[in-house]
């Protein structure tokens, strides 16, 4: 799946193996949406994500427990898209 949108907020956190990753809502013109960067895309990202700029992010729709995220596996500025 691929979805557009501006960064709102995050929570890094770690893993059991303590490992760095991040949870981050992004906002588009319909809602605001939850995100899952888990260590290896939280690694190849972390130093691109700031509220100043949209995103296009690419990943799995993934549900759990009724709530539903996007796993993330690629992002990009959305003027670089």
């Amino acid at each position: 799946m691929t979805a557009i949108g501006w960064l709102v907020t995050g929570k890094v956190v770690t893993t059991k193996d303590d490992e760095p990753m991040e949870f981050v809502s992004f906002e588009d013109t319909t809602a605001i949406y939850e995100t899952t960067f888990f260590p290896e895309a939280y690694t190849r990202f972390c130093g691109m994500l700031t509220s100043a700029r949209p995103y296009v992010l690419r990943g799995r729709v993934e549900e759990d427990f009724g709530a539903v995220t996007l796993t993330v596996e690629g992002a990009a500025f959305l003027d670089r898209a």
